[in-house]
């Protein structure tokens, strides 16, 4: 019981967490276009990920191609996503990116022709529907306009790397990552 009471407060602290970044990403680019901000931030992280894996010498040569498109992918929505936020408010911008949970089914269909259960049609619709509402209907604006389709590589990358790594058998709990 005390590791589920545990496990709900980082749940919420990690929520909190991408919440409030939306609102800090708004007030960096009042200060610095978004590319080289996104340049910076990705470097930064590249670094670091760089380091550790070195330092762990579990880098196999065939983990660098995956690495590579699961960069791009989240690059080009993380690009989308915070040239949008230029012109939309945090609230909004954070509600459209998270389409990207409705739009993992579909990217399976069409990366992998698989087919999409009635009930997770049902999900989806819903949801897009429910947050369609939370952020005050539909809007034309060029932010909106450029932060929805950001959840497209965001869904592409959960879909692409949940699909890789359920492909060869691994143990039991590594699965759970995916889900």
């Amino acid at each position: 019981m005390k590791n589920h009471w545990l496990a709900v407060i980082v749940l919420f602290l990690v929520a909190g967490a991408w919440g409030a970044s939306f609102t800090i990403v708004k007030s960096v680019l009042t200060r610095i276009p978004p590319e080289p901000f996104i340049v910076l931030r990705f470097t930064i992280a590249g670094i670091v990920l760089l380091a550790v894996a070195l330092t762990s010498r579990k880098l196999p040569r065939s983990a660098l191609r995956p690495g590579l498109i699961l960069g791009a992918l989240v690059f080009s929505g993380y690009w989308l996503q915070t040239r949008g936020l230029m012109s939309i408010s945090p609230s909004r911008s954070a509600f459209l990116t998270g389409l990207y949970v409705v739009m993992v089914p579909f990217c399976d269909r069409l990366l992998y022709a698989k087919r999409i259960a009635a009930r997770a049609w049902i999900g989806c619709v819903l949801a897009a529907g429910g947050t369609t509402l939370l952020i005050g209907g539909i809007d034309a604006r060029a932010g909106s306009a450029t932060s929805s389709p950001s959840s497209a590589p965001f869904a592409s990358r959960c879909t692409w790397f949940c699909r890789r790594n359920t492909a060869r058998p691994r143990p039991r709990s590594d699965l759970r990552r995916c889900r």
